[in-house]
């Protein structure tokens, strides 16, 4: 059940079948996992998607940059809510290497209230849909917003399956690892 957004706002249900829901038995996981369905720390993934300008973006094609892949939706209220945060991470570090994707999995047919969306929300990162919602179901999500860090090596070293927040301190910590693996300054 999720909410659409208005006007007006409508409440919408599907049923799925147990097998496209993360983490019980979905197909499509490219990477080893941990058991749980989700792709394991230190693993390497890859995850292709169409982005809203028409270029295939793919992960395992970003060797050297350190991704921050956020799954969300327009429809979805706690990704809503955390869209200004990534706005602040894209521009805070991406200056410095992070590169920040958006993959909206809202369903086909709506890319143009994605563009419409973006647009009035300012968002200056890359946005690729992925009407399928593959990334949730790849990635063992359990929830939207989901957010992936992977290193220059396009390993996972960071993820959180829910809401980011502003200045979290944990997310900061590891895009500044991920940057430089090194530790020197």
């Amino acid at each position: 059940v999720w909410t659409d957004p208005g006007p007006p706002s409508r409440l919408r249900a599907a049923v799925v079948p147990p097998s496209i829901i993360p983490g019980v038995g979905a197909p499509g996981i490219v990477a080893d996992t941990d058991g749980s369905g989700a792709i394991a720390p230190g693993k390497p993934a890859d995850f292709v998607a169409v982005g809203l300008d028409a270029v295939r973006f793919s992960l395992s094609e970003q060797h050297g940059q350190v991704v921050l892949l956020n799954i969300w939706a327009t429809w979805c209220l706690p990704c809503r809510t955390e869209i200004p945060h990534l706005v602040a991470l894209h521009k805070e570090w991406g200056s410095r290497g992070l590169r920040v994707i958006g993959v909206s999995v809202d369903e086909a047919g709506k890319d143009e209230e994605v563009r419409r969306f973006v647009e009035a929300q300012g968002i200056p990162y890359t946005i690729v849909r992925d009407t399928h919602d593959q990334a949730s179901r790849q990635f063992g999500l359990t929830m939207l917003p989901g957010t992936l860090l992977f290193d220059g090596e396009g390993s996972l070293v960071w993820r959180r399956d829910g809401v980011i927040e502003a200045h979290d301190s944990e997310l900061e910590e590891a895009i500044a690892r991920a940057l430089n693996p090194s530790g020197n300054l």
